[in-house]
């Protein structure tokens, strides 16, 4: 992780500071573990669930490589993660994220283009139409209600 990586997210955990989260789940990548437990160092000692299914998505022969932030992913040109694949294993990780905790406030820490996918599955939006956040930024979402395949 870069200088840059590391201070905006130790910004990020002030800014979150105040919250008492309930769990913790995050991608087994290096870089997302670090950023859980940077934000984690500000709160009491809780759990990280390191979870595969949080991992980026896998952009094949753009692995590693700029590529525009319009991509159409809905296509597969460059053999990448099917789109199919990374929405049906996000979908999953949700459904048992549902099923066995009980309510509170959840730390999810992945990347860009998973945390996309798991916005478009959690507000039912068109994955075009959800803002792909930058780094090291978080976004609320208050859910009451289990979720179904259906969109």
């Amino acid at each position: 992780m870069s200088e840059k990586g590391i201070r905006e997210n130790r910004a990020l955990a002030l800014q979150l500071s105040g919250i008492r989260f309930d769990a913790a789940y995050c991608s087994t990548l290096r870089r997302a573990r670090l950023s859980c437990e940077t934000i984690l160092e500000q709160h009491p000692p809780l759990h990280i669930h390191f979870d595969p299914r949080l991992m980026e998505w896998h952009m094949g022969e753009l692995q590693g490589k700029n590529y525009l932030e319009d991509l159409d992913l809905t296509h597969n040109p460059y053999k990448t993660e099917p789109f199919e694949a990374v929405r049906e294993r996000c979908l999953a990780f949700l459904n048992d994220l549902f099923n066995k905790q009980e309510a509170g406030k959840v730390l999810i820490v992945s990347h860009g283009l998973t945390i996309k996918m798991l916005e478009s599955i959690l507000l039912a939006q068109p994955f075009a139409s959800v803002k792909r956040l930058s780094n090291s930024c978080f976004r609320h979402i208050k859910l009451e209600k289990s979720l179904s395949k259906k969109e």
